[in-house]
């Protein structure tokens, strides 16, 4: 069996790709069943003394030799190509030869239904010009003795009624097996289409929400939506860029990732949207893409939570971690931007002044508006920082969210 898969697997090549060594694979099964074929006819031939038909039988077999050297040189076309020509030429001949008696015709539908097989969607046109000449063989081979004509080589009737039989038990044999391959090449096409429609469908589920990315599979246009109401999150580590000079790359993503995957399931149990992350900062947005009312409860018990995270670690340079968070309720644009990279993104003032609660938000803190306090404060206790200088906004009156009343 491994000389076998060793012959199968001759022209194949892990750069080629699954798809190209699928028609590499199958030329080469159906050569070798090609000579398994021939050297059955020659030994009967041999033993009915037909020499004229065994000299054109070791032809055919040593022609065929070139289609596993055309593989291993490359050229599966080539190879292609070349079987399907030669198949169609010397079948003919045997039907023509043999007699309609012999039933040898009945090969050539079968080589019409291998040409599917043999070439990839690119060289339709190959698959036409040799089903093309495998209907002017079945013709020629079936008009033959219509027309009276003569057989090129005298053969025997008892090498015809061994043709006839080995016809009788050897084409539905060849439909099985081919039939079988068909079956288990589509079974396998459409498990792996499955597969990676699975992947493809997870890796855009960890882009995009899920309703955007239902939406986006239908429609990869320009998707968005505007919102009345939505409160946006921003979480930066304090001395992020003195830290990064003080350990390694690696070490520094390590950190990161450990406290962005906490953030990740806090995001989670609360139902709310992770935006993204840039660097060191963390945005989280609650209103989108699913419309909620409790949205800015949300989002502050998030925060409060995402400083319970962070308090009592560490560095790894050993110093204390803190951090600043900014939030802001209000009106934005949120949707998918970019056709190759895209992503889900938010867009408006509420994004604005959410950044700037968070960068000019003391280390520690969380940082509130006026506008998210008065929705927020029959739930949270807050303290009145007063009257901030916003770059961009000018003076706004903000709050610190302390923490959860008791219920």
């Amino acid at each position: 069996m491994n000389v076998i898969r060793r012959f199968i697997d001759i022209g194949t090549s892990e750069n080629h790709g699954s798809i190209s060594n699928k028609y590499v694979r199958f030329i080469n099964s159906v050569t070798l069943f090609v000579w398994l074929n021939i050297l059955g006819n020659l030994s009967v031939a041999l033993y009915f003394h037909q020499s004229g038909i065994s000299l054109v039988l070791i032809a055919h077999f040593l022609i065929f030799v070139l289609i596993p050297i055309f593989n291993r040189m490359g050229r599966p076309v080539l190879a292609a190509a070349w079987f399907s020509a030669l198949a169609i030429l010397f079948v003919t001949f045997y039907a023509v030869d043999i007699t309609l008696y012999g039933l040898n015709f009945a090969y050539l539908p079968m080589i019409i239904f291998l040409q599917f097989f043999m070439f990839p969607p690119a060289y339709l046109r190959y698959i036409v010009i040799f089903i093309a000449l495998a209907l002017a063989g079945f013709v020629l081979a079936i008009l033959w003795p219509v027309l009276k004509l003569p057989l090129p080589i005298a053969v025997s009737q008892d090498f015809i009624n061994a043709q006839r039989l080995n016809t009788l038990f050897g084409l539905p044999a060849l439909s099985i097996a081919f039939g079988a391959y068909a079956f288990f090449t589509i079974n396998k096409a459409e498990h792996e289409v499955a597969v990676e429609k699975e992947k493809s469908d997870r890796l855009l589920l960890g882009i995009l929400p899920a309703s955007i990315a239902e939406r986006f599979k239908d429609d990869q246009s320009f998707l968005a939506d505007g919102y009345d109401s939505v409160t946006v999150l921003f979480a930066d580590i304090v001395g992020f860029t003195q830290l990064s000079g003080k350990i390694s790359p690696t070490e520094l993503v390590k950190f990161l990732d450990g406290i962005f995957l906490k953030f990740d399931e806090l995001t989670e149990a609360y139902g709310l949207e992770k935006i993204k992350t840039i660097g060191d900062a963390y945005m989280v947005a609650g209103g989108v893409p699913t419309r909620t009312d409790d949205h800015p409860h949300k989002v502050c018990e998030m925060a409060l939570r995402m400083t319970d995270v962070i308090s009592g670690l560490t560095t790894p340079a050993g110093e204390p971690l803190q951090m600043r968070i900014g939030i802001h309720t209000g009106p934005l644009t949120a949707g998918v931007i970019g056709a190759k990279k895209f992503a889900y993104d938010l867009w408006g003032d509420t994004v604005n002044t959410a950044s700037r609660m968070e960068s000019h938000c003391e280390a520690g803190k969380i940082q509130i508006t006026g506008e998210l306090y008065e929705l927020v404060k029959d739930k949270f206790d807050c303290i009145a920082r007063g009257t901030v200088a916003v770059k961009g906004k000018g003076s706004m009156s903000t709050w610190f969210l302390v923490s959860a009343l008791a219920a």
